[in-house]
């Protein structure tokens, strides 16, 4: 009895051990498999002894058919490009780049559909061009596994059903289908890594994966598979696309603008960039916003300068591009703040929120040069804006009311009153104004001193050693996420990127955990 015992003990030893064994061995196989597919993803992917060499998989240089359709999806003239799709079938040889610039064409119909009319068509259209590739690409790649044309064609169409769910807050089938796509761009860049048409499409993956994704989550992307963070790699793909591509150069020179406005902080060559692709495609409204979008960032960025006229000349401009009312389907929905202990939800379009924040900056830019009644005035046209949706405007008639009781100004109150009434009574904002109308409610110390610092900046009174110090004192506030946009602007005027990227990273951490 006691052997038997002893025996199932040694047993269950062995058992373990061989478990143990087999599970480590399992996960050295893993890891080993991982980081040799991910050097052989940037393998394939380089050109060869740094020179540029084109071998572009639809090679449509010579075809003026299909440059005349690129163009007029890019300008949304969707008709016309239409038509123009049914003639280039004619020819046999086109088939597959017809149905290529059908799914985009469609695509674009459908980010521009903005009456539920129009959405209906265009869903029905993108999803008609969709199957069409299922179909023509199965028969392809059943031929032959191997057909670069028909494996770009799916992984192009893959990549835009995941936009397209993504925007419809389907994200299981847009990480799905995203990984698909970014699959079978692989396997094209392991025959072809010429192609900078499916190097975009690469490129912009890695991107996506390292800018969007929160930061919690990048950090243990490597047990998801299909998920591949690498901002530079997806950075530099986008920038030689934006050159090289032949089908979609359109797509990475727009990408390109965006990426250098939103994370690069490249300006000036994003909208140079934009200006242009805004002079051939003035329809385009997602070119028309991200173009008035750089001009926000860029007057933004040049307060941190000392800059307040050019900052107010590019905010200017950027009113005068961006639309005042939606002109795509795009909405945002996040956390914003009237003051840093006053929270509230904003959803708009995106054309017009960047036409809400560059009236609010602009009046601030008049505020920290002590003008306060053309600050006030240009919050009032803020508000009168046709488009500007109530939540909105009372967040702009707020703002009035802060400037003036940070002054002592006692009429602050009129405008926290109409505020209320355009919010709404059960709303966040509402809640706020009543909250700051209470005799018992004192403004925070700390929105004073922040006003006192950020005119000081911009006024190059201060610099970027004061900001510091009064970082370390006040960091453990709720005006900390003020300090973070501070310090990474200031940090990358004094030549030091990687702690300004530290900063920019806690601001955007901060940002994403309020939405």
């Amino acid at each position: 009895m006691q052997e038997s015992r002893i025996f199932s003990l040694l047993l269950d030893m062995n058992i373990q051990l061989n478990y143990k064994k087999y599970f480590t061995f399992i996960c050295i196989v893993y890891l080993v498999v991982f980081f040799v597919s991910c050097r052989q993803a940037e393998e394939i992917s380089s050109p060869v002894d740094g020179k540029i060499k084109v071998k572009s998989i639809f090679n449509i240089k010579n075809n003026e058919l299909a440059q005349k359709i690129i163009h007029l999806s890019y300008d949304w003239k969707f008709k016309k490009a239409n038509k123009a799709i049914i003639k280039l079938r004619e020819n046999k040889d086109d088939q597959l780049l017809a149905d290529l610039l059908d799914v985009g064409n469609c695509f674009w119909r459908y980010i521009g559909a903005m009456t539920p009319e129009h959405n209906k068509f265009a869903k029905e259209e993108y999803s008609r061009s969709v199957k069409k590739v299922k179909i023509s690409t199965a028969a392809a790649l059943k031929a032959n596994s191997n057909d670069l044309k028909a494996l770009f064609l799916l992984g192009f169409t893959e990549g835009s059903q995941a936009k397209f769910y993504a925007i419809e807050a389907e994200w299981f089938k847009a990480y799905r289908y995203g990984v698909k796509g970014y699959g079978r761009l692989l396997k094209i860049q392991r025959i072809n890594k010429h192609d900078y048409d499916s190097q975009f499409g690469i490129g912009i993956y890695k991107y996506y994966c390292a800018t969007f994704l929160p930061k919690w989550f990048q950090k243990i992307s490597w047990m998801v598979p299909g998920i591949d963070v690498d901002r530079k790699g997806g950075y530099d793909r986008i920038v030689i696309a934006s050159q090289f591509a032949s089908v979609i150069k359109v797509e990475a020179q727009l990408s390109l603008g965006q990426s250098d406005a939103h994370y690069e902080r490249k300006y000036l060559r994003s909208k140079i960039l934009l200006e242009k692709l805004y002079d051939e495609y003035p329809h385009n409204k997602v070119v028309q916003y991200s173009l008035a979008a750089t001009c926000f960032y860029y007057g933004d960025h040049l307060r941190y300068f000392g800059k307040l006229k050019e900052s107010n000349k590019e905010f200017k401009e950027s009113l005068s591009i961006g639309s005042d009312k939606p002109g795509f389907r795009m909405v945002l929905r996040k956390k914003n703040y009237l003051m840093p202990s006053m929270k509230w939800t904003m959803v708009a379009h995106s054309d017009i929120e960047i036409l809400f924040s560059t009236y609010l900056e602009m009046s601030r830019n008049y505020f920290y040069m002590n003008n306060i009644k053309k600050a006030t005035d240009c919050l009032e046209d803020g508000a009168d804006e046709d488009h500007m949706p109530k939540m909105l405007q009372a967040a702009l008639y707020f703002e009035i009311a802060r400037q003036r009781r940070i002054l002592g100004l006692e009429d602050y109150k009129k405008y926290i009153d109409k505020a209320s009434k355009l919010a709404g009574p059960h709303s966040d904002i509402s809640r706020h104004c009543r909250a700051f109308l209470s005799s018992k409610y004192r403004l925070p110390h700390l929105e004073k001193i922040m006003h006192q610092i950020n005119q000081g900046i911009f006024l190059t009174k201060i610099g970027l050693k004061e900001v510091v110090e009064y970082y370390s004192k006040y960091k453990s506030t709720h005006y900390r996420y003020q300090f973070y946009k501070i310090l990474s602007h200031l940090y990358q005027i004094d030549d030091q990127p990687n702690k300004s990227e530290k900063y920019d990273d806690l601001y955007r951490v901060h940002r994403q955990a309020e939405r």
